[in-house]
């Protein structure tokens, strides 16, 4: 019997079979490893915010953290350094407070800083004992006397105890009204040198009459090699756009919130990317005006007055300051052609904008938010989100 092969008809019947069947596997292999490729970019993008907020949140909650306050005289008696003029904007100069007494926040509108179009984002700066990721920074002591024997306490945590190993830990010593002790016109001392482990005395410190208390912080390592510069860490927060290695996956209009961390040795900044693809950053203070403790005011302005008129003191921002909101724009992944964004995001809250002082800097705020945003043209194909942190300063009184 005898073989019979394919005719030309029906063997390009089933090549075309076979090639629909193989364009409709391509087809959605590649939506696959689309969609694959997009929610990866997803995840990194969650895990990246996450540990960035999370360290925003901690600066903010140790802010003003062992930073020295009023003298006697309501003045200091001694000068420090702070920050030198950046080679980038913001201006960190903007933010000091050198010779005077330190503000636990500092904070400006950042509009014109980023070239115009930085829809108005804010600049916070933090002040504190612990915002610069020093071995130094978690070590503090009670120090007193009884039956004029020096005292130094020591704590179960090893990793907060001064000791021998480390003789020049460098210190400051805040008496029992706040104030930076002094000895020999310095304000700052190598921990061993003045406080010398079960050490009867304290050379060159004032003393402390029984059952009086100092508390001795630490400021610097002693591996770390640097000049002491200012009584404290300071911490910037901002939005920038590096002229390059600009992450390809974002928004070509959008930033990079920086944390810069201002260096002791020379003033400058040390300028660290936190979270990529961010398009506004916004900062709310709740205010307490009348003394309970309560928010009196929400707004973006730390301001002694209702009116907002005049700088506030560092002891206005201690006893005035109750809540930090703090509200970022920013996409998740990449762009995606099968995704279109619609609707207006809001960075703000009805508390915050609900209240009858509410105060902004912002020129583009709506009467529900400090800013807005509706994605147009290209930014539609980006998954916006705005994440709100409402955090609550742990050491401001």
């Amino acid at each position: 019997m005898g073989t019979r092969g394919l005719t030309m008809v029906e063997l390009m019947v089933t090549l075309a079979v076979i090639l629909l069947i193989t364009a409709a596997a391509s087809t959605a292999y590649v939506k696959l490893l689309r969609g694959v490729k997009v929610q990866g970019r997803i995840t990194e993008s969650q895990l990246d915010t996450l540990c960035g907020f999370e360290l925003l949140r901690y600066d903010i909650e140790m802010a003003g953290y062992g930073l020295f306050r009023l003298l006697p005289t309501g003045t200091p008696v001694f000068t420090y350094d702070e920050a030198v003029n950046s080679a980038t904007t913001p201006d960190a100069t903007a933010f000091n407070d050198a010779p005077g007494i330190p503000r636990a926040f500092a904070f400006s509108d950042n509009t014109g800083q980023q070239g115009g179009d930085d829809n108005a984002s804010d600049v916070l700066v933090i002040k504190s004992l612990v915002a610069s990721p020093k071995a130094a920074n978690r070590k503090w002591s009670l120090l007193h006397q009884d039956g004029g024997t020096w005292k130094v306490n020591t704590w179960d945590d090893s990793a907060l105890n001064f000791s021998a190993a480390n003789p020049t830990d460098r210190i400051i010593v805040l008496g029992e009204n706040g104030a930076l002790e002094r000895a020999g016109g310095n304000w700052w001392f190598d921990f061993q040198s003045y406080y010398p482990i079960n050490a009867t005395q304290s050379p060159g410190l004032p003393v402390p009459a029984d059952g009086g208390t100092n508390i001795a912080y630490g400021l610097l390592s002693s591996d770390d090699n640097a000049t002491v510069r200012m009584p404290f860490h300071r911490v910037d927060y901002y939005l920038k756009r590096p002229s390059g290695n600009f992450p390809a996956r974002c928004f070509s209009e959008s930033y990079i919130l920086y944390r810069s961390t201002i260096n002791h040795g020379n003033g400058a900044r040390n300028e660290q990317p936190l979270i990529d693809c961010v398009l506004d950053f916004q900062v709310a203070f709740g205010v307490d005006t009348n003394g309970d403790r309560a928010v009196d005011r929400w707004g973006d302005l730390i301001l002694a007055d209702a009116n907002g008129n005049g700088s506030v003191s560092a002891a206005e921002i201690r006893a005035g300051v109750q809540e930090v909101r703090v509200f970022v724009l920013y996409h998740e992944g990449q762009r995606d052609n099968d995704f279109r964004f619609s609707g207006t995001l809001n960075l703000g809250d009805a508390q915050i904008s609900g209240n009858a002082n509410f105060q902004t800097l912002s020129a583009a705020a709506s009467a529900d938010a400090l800013s807005t945003f509706a994605p147009s043209g290209e930014a539609q194909h980006y998954r916006w989100k705005v994440a709100k942190l409402a955090i609550k300063p742990m050491n401001l009184d």
